[in-house]
């Protein structure tokens, strides 16, 4: 026993064997891990104490794991009930006929639910208020234009870590000051026999001047491989790839070029179809900043529409594994330490509030909030320390935890470990992208845990391996 002992410590130096938990030994002795990078960390949230250990200072790609660290930064800075505010506004003068003799303004804050189908506030009631606010006022014509503000937010609402392949699809939507209808659209195709290149049927909403460059293909096959390709600001995208064979009907989605200046576009043609008379070309700061020309600081405030409930927008998150969102949240984050916001500011600004709170920051590497860049790196002991502290010492510990699936039950992890005793008892948030499959969350139990394994550079399908992960996690004694 003595000699095994020596040889595992060997052959597994990192490995800590606080319990009898040879389904680790097991899992890491895997052929298709015989490359990979493995970072694994349980730790006992009452003493602190790490019940498995390997490598958990090493560095790894978390993917979508990373939404916990940006969801709980986000929530023990802002508190559970905050609401991201975006304003109606008016600049100018009205005049006693209802002409105002100046601009509308909708000014933005970042917010993503603005006209979000996962909001209270759809895009069309959204409009609709925006309407019988401005008719409220007596405006019957607007001599002036509609003019989305985003200014509080810079103009690279993408990240710069981001690959081509995934600009202009709508995981990879660019957040800006002004948000809407989740910043994507649906686009409808037509396809035939194999082959052959299949139809544009329409997009919905109906971006103005959106064109396509189609060289999608019609395949034999039951699931699509087809990407939008497309910079923010550009409203030319390329579509590559394929989707199956004679579908009536088949949907693509991609992000919106400039959400700022569609929200703007909507406003104003649903005013004018409402008898309200626009005389200027809808706009947004950014293109004003491009033709020199400056808005007016002086408004005066029609109506102020508020998000859901941060709680309930990080619930989402980490449910669905909302890119968008949660690239929203860094925005956000960045304005409790800055005037203006930025993706930089942000990442900035999450490893200021975690040194504050006395972690170690140094196994963390942002290049965005959500995981989606695969230069993003983080240790299992950086990652565990953040959430025993959301477990033992923030006041927003219980939505926090609420927010993050069951497995076996909900979300992005309903179907890892269903039908085992471990159903329930684990609340995980995955991460998944090219050779990288990462957990982390917490254990309930008679003691409780926080979990992370991350895995890099595997060999084995993504089901097998998260198979293997599955009976790893079963084989744990304390797992009960």
């Amino acid at each position: 026993m003595k000699t095994l002992y020596l040889l595992l410590l060997v052959c597994f130096p990192a490995l800590c064997f606080a319990s009898d938990f040879t389904g680790v030994e097991t899992f890491l002795r895997h052929p298709a891990l015989k490359s990979a990078s493995v970072s694994i960390g349980i730790c006992n949230l009452q003493t602190g104490e790490y019940q498995t250990d390997y490598n958990r200072g090493q560095s790894l790609v978390p993917a979508s794991t990373l939404k916990l660290i940006t969801t709980a930064t986000a929530l023990d800075i802002y508190g559970a009930d905050y609401r991201f505010k975006t304003k109606l506004e008016y600049a100018g003068t009205i005049s006693t006929d209802g002409t105002l003799h100046g601009d509308i303004y909708m000014t933005g804050m970042c917010d993503p639910t603005l006209g979000s189908a996962n909001s209270h506030i759809p895009a069309n009631r959204f409009i609709s208020a925006c309407i019988e606010a401005i008719q409220q006022a007596g405006i019957k014509t607007i001599q002036g234009r509609v003019i989305a503000d985003g200014s509080i937010c810079d103009d690279e609402g993408v990240s710069p870590y981001w690959t081509w392949e995934d600009l202009g699809n709508y995981y990879a939507a660019g957040v800006y000051g002004v948000n809407f209808a989740d910043n994507l659209y649906r686009l409808t195709l037509q396809s035939g026999k194999a082959g052959t290149t299949p139809q544009i049927v329409r997009t919905e909403p109906d971006i103005p001047h959106l064109t396509f460059i189609n060289n999608l293909k019609a395949k034999n096959i039951r699931t699509d491989s087809a990407y939008i390709y497309g910079a923010p600001f550009q409203h030319e995208r390329i579509l590559y790839g394929a989707i199956p064979q004679n579908r009536q009907e088949f949907v693509v989605k991609g992000d919106i070029p400039d959400p700022a200046l569609f929200a703007a576009q909507t406003l104003s043609k649903a005013l004018s179809d409402h008898s309200v008379s626009v005389e200027g070309a809808p706009t947004t700061d950014r293109i004003m900043r491009l033709n020199n020309e400056r808005m007016t600081q002086n408004r005066e405030t029609l109506l102020t529409f508020e998000s859901d409930k941060l709680s309930d927008i990080i619930f989402h998150i980490n449910q669905v594994s909302d890119n968008f969102y949660t690239e929203a949240l860094l925005r956000l984050i960045a304005l409790h330490n800055y005037p203006s916001a930025s993706a930089q500011k942000g990442i900035l600004s999450i490893r200021k509030h975690w040194k504050e709170k006395g972690i170690d920051t140094d196994g963390l590497f942002m290049y965005d909030g959500c995981g989606l860049s695969t230069v993003n790196r983080i240790s299992a002991r950086t990652m565990n320390d953040i959430l025993t502290y959301m477990a033992n010492n923030s006041p927003e510990k219980e939505s926090f935890i609420r927010s993050i699936p069951l497995a076996g039950e909900n979300g992005t992890v309903s179907s890892f470990l269903k039908g085992t005793r471990l159903e329930g008892k684990l609340r995980l948030k995955s991460g998944s992208i090219g050779n990288v499959q990462c957990y982390a969350g917490y254990y309930s139990g008679s003691q409780n845990y926080a979990v992370t394994i991350l895995v890099n550079y595997y060999t084995c399908s993504r089901a097998q391996l998260r198979k293997m992960i599955e009976k790893m996690l079963l084989s744990n004694p304390d797992f009960n």
